[in-house]
């Protein structure tokens, strides 16, 4: 299990992040987003994950899935060759 790579992005006032996860287990650990930082959308653009808060598993989210993590999160790639998007709001 490793973390995965990451590619910081901005086009205008949209910045973000993308995250490419190399293999099925790999994890982007447990953090939240302090107020003021700048809250997110993920968007799930190639693979599958699941989100993990504070040790209780959330849904599993697919290709496609748009999801708005406001609370303490991790993320975990369900499948190899996993790439999330993150849309700082």
């Amino acid at each position: 299990m490793s973390s995965p790579s990451q590619i910081l992005f901005g086009v205008g006032n949209v910045k973000g992040m993308v995250y490419d996860f190399a293999a099925a287990g790999d994890i982007l650990p447990l953090h939240d987003h302090p107020e003021g930082e700048g809250a997110h959308i993920t968007i799930v653009a190639r693979g599958s994950c699941k989100i993990v808060c504070q040790g209780r598993e959330d849904a599993v989210h697919l290709l496609g899935a748009v999801v708005d993590p406001d609370y303490p999160h991790a993320i975990e790639a369900l499948e190899a060759d996993t790439r999330i998007v993150n849309i700082v709001k």
